[in-house]
């Protein structure tokens, strides 16, 4: 009857769409935010006044609205409504501001990737240099323990964190699997009482000629707790590790064989009827993460970059070698890390780089480093032959995979550009980062 790309795609579009990203409801999006060349285009780069009062103070106001819609430090008067954020798609840099609400729905075509350094920008003004460093600390995630690894990976390799990976450490709330489950959860709000009808108490009575407490509501550890329900039982599974029943799947771990929904009492089921459910959730980023670590945590990027060359270097030595399989995919996996880094800006680098350290400090706040991403950001734009203006000109994009067109049904990769003003990160002095990071 068509499948989830309609009757309207032939049978070879189907195969190229789900080959490509997935399936789902339509062509999953592709959200960066804005379009960083249009502002070149437009001259906006050029005139900082209106870069600021178009572009970035928005970013900063939409990323504290969505935020607002739960916590209370970013906004002193939360929303009522609880924002639910569904991404069937990729999700890059300032895009990312439209997934810091109460609910984050990752659907198997989510996705988050950092692009900006390949543009010759660094973090758009949404906080990413906050809540990178702090990887699963919201849900007390093991992703926590490789939190600072695993946000230098994605801010500067351009590593791409599927759905499993941003729910293990706390960039997506909820896995949901497919997206078709939005119908469920449309009809299921629909039918929820509204904000004000979700009361179990009684006002508290007041007595005549006495003032009556207007701020206080009886009621507010009721109130949305039917939408968290909700949105629980079409999940999957979400961050802090639970299921569509509210079961923990670490609880039910069997510490012999590692399996899931263990069999308490094996009296009351037959060997067949004991099916796996739910298999270990895995996450392949928060693994690189951990495989890196000491490479990723080191002081510089020129550091980070000369300890993945040494991992690499292992594969000639453990190559062919019997029961060193492992050993030559983590070498690979450096190798391919380091081809990565090695295509981006210098200077965006360096200035990233920068930008993590400090936002990793105790004392930083989303808003404190959102601020100091907007003037960085501002700086890397109006840099007179930047590395931005010269990616612009040159008409190259950011190496996103997509259709040439419909009739042709053929795959084209965009080209990235290489002609920086650095050719490599050892030439960017620390006086040039500063210039750019400063809170001056």
């Amino acid at each position: 009857a068509g499948g989830p790309w309609g009757k309207h795609l032939s049978n070879s579009m189907k195969t190229l769409l789900h080959e490509n990203y997935g399936e789902g409801l339509a062509v999953p999006i592709v959200s960066s935010g804005y379009d960083a060349r249009g502002i070149y285009e437009s001259g906006m780069h050029k005139h900082l006044d209106q870069l600021e009062r178009e572009l970035m103070v928005p970013l900063i106001s939409l990323s504290k609205a969505v935020r607002g819609s739960y916590d209370e430090t970013i906004n002193s008067s939360p929303s009522k409504v609880p924002l639910i954020s569904i991404p069937n798609g990729l999700t890059s840099d300032s895009g990312y501001a439209l997934l810091l609400g109460s609910y984050v729905l990752a659907t198997h075509s989510t996705s988050l990737k950092i692009l900006n350094p390949l543009r010759g920008l660094a973090f758009d003004p949404v906080g990413l240099s906050y809540l990178l460093p702090r990887l699963g600390w919201e849900f007390g995630q093991t992703s926590r323990e490789y939190s600072k690894a695993c946000g230098v990976l994605l801010a500067l390799t351009g590593y791409e964190a599927n759905a499993e990976d941003m729910v293990a450490t706390g960039l997506a709330t909820h896995y949901i699997g497919s997206p078709y489950k939005l119908n469920i959860l449309e009809r299921g709000l629909s039918e929820l009482n509204s904000y004000a009808g979700q009361a179990l108490r009684p006002k508290p009575k007041t007595l005549h000629g006495r003032e009556q407490d207007d701020a206080y509501d009886v009621n507010e550890e009721f109130r949305n707790v039917a939408v968290g329900n909700l949105i629980q039982h079409i999940s999957e599974y979400d961050a802090a590790g639970a299921d569509e029943y509210g079961c923990y799947l670490q609880d039910d771990l069997d510490e012999e064989t590692g399996l899931f929904l263990k069999d308490k009492d094996p009296s009351i089921t037959l060997a067949e009827e004991r099916i796996q459910m739910y298999g270990e959730v895995f996450s392949e980023f928060v693994s690189w993460g951990a495989t890196f670590q000491d490479a990723l945590l080191e002081p510089t990027v020129e550091g980070i970059i000369a300890r993945l060359e040494e991992i690499a270097a292992t594969k000639a030595e453990f190559e062919g070698k019997s029961g060193c399989e492992e050993d030559v995919m983590v070498a690979e996996q450096a190798e391919s890390l380091v081809s990565s880094i090695q295509q981006r800006s210098p200077l965006a680098l360096r200035t990233m780089h920068r930008l993590l350290q400090q936002g990793a400090e105790s004392d930083e706040t989303l808003e404190s480093c959102m601020e100091r991403e907007k003037k960085s950001q501002m700086r890397l734009f109006a840099k007179e032959d930047g590395d931005f203006v010269r990616w612009a000109e040159s008409g190259k994009g950011v190496g996103l995979a997509g259709m040439k067109s419909i009739a042709s049904i053929s795959k084209e990769k965009e080209e990235t550009f290489s002609n920086w003003n650095h050719a490599s990160v050892k030439e960017v002095t620390n006086d040039e980062v500063e210039e750019i990071v400063s809170d001056a």
